[in-house]
This record gives C-alpha cells, sequence and structure tokens, in this order.
C-alpha cells in the first residue's frame, strides 16, 4: 500500500488485519459509524429489498455477533470506497444507527478493499470482482453487468457530448430528463442485449450520436408528440445538446436501443 493511500484511506479511522503481497487488496476492521461514513454504493449494486434490510436491521437490534464482510473499491486520490458487496447489510446497519443516539454502539464489520486507479477505466476489473463474489446468487439482468454494457457505458462517459447526458450520483441513483442516470442505462442495455449482441461499443456509440443529432434538429412538439412538452427538459436538453434522455413515448432511450438496427421506424 502506498503512503498516499494509506493517508487517505477512511482517514485511519480502521484497523489493517492484512495487506495482499501484491498490494492490490488489503483487509481491514472498521466501526459501524465511520464505515457508514466513508462508503458509497457502487452505481452497479443490486436493487435494495427492504424486507431484507429490515431482517438484517432486526438481527442487529437482536445484539447479533456476527461479524460481517463486505467487499469495496478504493479509487486513487478519493476519500470514500466504493461498495461492491453487502449493500442490503449496510441499508440495515445505517438504519440501525440513526436510532442509536446515544451512540452507544461498538460493532465493527470486516472489509476486503481492492485498489483501483479510475472507476470508468477499471469498470471490467470491479464487474468480474461483483461477479465472482456473487457467482453463487441468481441474477437478474440489472444485477450481473456485462463487460460490454460496461464498455459502452465507459465511452458514454468518455464522449464530448454524450457524456452530458449521464449522471453517476450514487447517493440518489435517480435522473431527472434529459439526464439519464448510470444505473438506468445499465438497465436498459442489460436487458435488451439481444438487440445489441451483433454491435460493437464503438458502433453503438455512433448510432446514439446519430439518434441525438437527429432528435436535436426536431421541433420540441414533433420529439414530444401527443405529449404534452415539457419545457423545462427540453430547454436543458439544448443546452447540453443532449436529447435521449426525454423520455418521450416515441423516442425513449429504451425504444432507440430496441430499434437500433432499424432507427426510421421511430421517424416515420
Amino acid at each position: 500500500m502506498s503512503s498516499d493511500d494509506e493517508e487517505c484511506l477512511l482517514c485511519n479511522e480502521y484497523l489493517i488485519l492484512n495487506e495482499n503481497e501484491d498490494n492490490n487488496s488489503i483487509l481491514i476492521k472498521i466501526d459501524y459509524r465511520p464505515f457508514i461514513r466513508n462508503v458509497e454504493q457502487w452505481n452497479y449494486n443490486r436493487t435494495l429489498n427492504t424486507e431484507k434490510v429490515d431482517e438484517l436491521y432486526e438481527s442487529i437490534k437482536d445484539n447479533s455477533t456476527i461479524d460481517w464482510n463486505f467487499t469495496a473499491a478504493k479509487e486513487k486520490g478519493k476519500d470514500n470506497l466504493i461498495l461492491l458487496d453487502g449493500q442490503h447489510r449496510s441499508a440495515a446497519i445505517k438504519k440501525y444507527l440513526d436510532e442509536d443516539i446515544n451512540m452507544k454502539c461498538k460493532k465493527y464489520v470486516i472489509i476486503t478493499v481492492y485498489y483501483i486507479d479510475d472507476r470508468v477505466k477499471d469498470h471490467a476489473y470491479l464487474c468480474n470482482i461483483f461477479t465472482k463474489i456473487n457467482n453463487n446468487v441468481p441474477f437478474d439482468p440489472l444485477d450481473l453487468p456485462s463487460i460490454k454494457v460496461s464498455n459502452i457505458i465507459s465511452l458514454i462517459k468518455s464522449d464530448s457530448i454524450l457524456c452530458n447526458g449521464i449522471s453517476t450520483n450514487t447517493k440518489t441513483q435517480n435522473a431527472h430528463p434529459p439526464i439519464i442516470h448510470e444505473k438506468r442505462f445499465n438497465m436498459v442495455l442489460s436487458n435488451n442485449r439481444k438487440y445489441i449482441d451483433d454491435l460493437t461499443p464503438e458502433q453503438i456509440i455512433i448510432i446514439m450520436k446519430e439518434f441525438n443529432n437527429k432528435l436535436s434538429l426536431m421541433k420540441a412538439t414533433d420529439i414530444y408528440g401527443i405529449q404534452k412538452v415539457n419545457e423545462k427538459a427540453y430547454n436543458k436538453a439544448k443546452n447540453i445538446n443532449f436529447y435521449i434522455g426525454l423520455n418521450t413515448n416515441k423516442f425513449s432511450f429504451e425504444k432507440f436501443i430496441i430499434n437500433i438496427k432499424n432507427l426510421y421506424k421511430l421517424f416515420e
């Protein structure tokens, strides 16, 4: 572990249990409260099941002696950890601490932390870790990020135009039109892989930009059709040159992916 990593990792609010010989990971022990302060959700974590969170919360209240284990990534130059595994447990811990107004909780968790340079460039590596630690659990399409989908989203983030239309907010995991949240990009692409299987990520980006450009040449009333024009969303789309996320009945991102090889159908 470099001195830089050691200096900023959770502000040293942890105990090192083990360091990987290759310096690419570390095992730490940390109390509940600094854990919650210093972790953020990965945009590809599973959708939260409130019943599961409540069940885990009850186990904490019952003074369970189980030491929970988590898997996270530490991005170079960033303070927080990206939680790859254990979002239900972390939500249960947060719920428990919300009620611990006297701050008496002395519980801790164990975290395996993998070092990465950049969450976008190292997305495939994170996906590989995610699938390996969850290989015994069935996934919905939204839950399991594919390398291809990851590459598409990375290209969107790095494109000078399309990057304006993607949100990576890990707190809300939601966005208002015309912005599309990264998790929604993943969901739509993952659920409709059959329409893009024989296209390369680069080809998909080119077609996406062509589609976005076509929309930019249309009147708002033509884009929205029989829908009422969302003036606020449309004006923002004009400002950032991103129209794909306007979420209209005729030109939604879902319909774009479904018709990606036959875009003319959308403009008939």
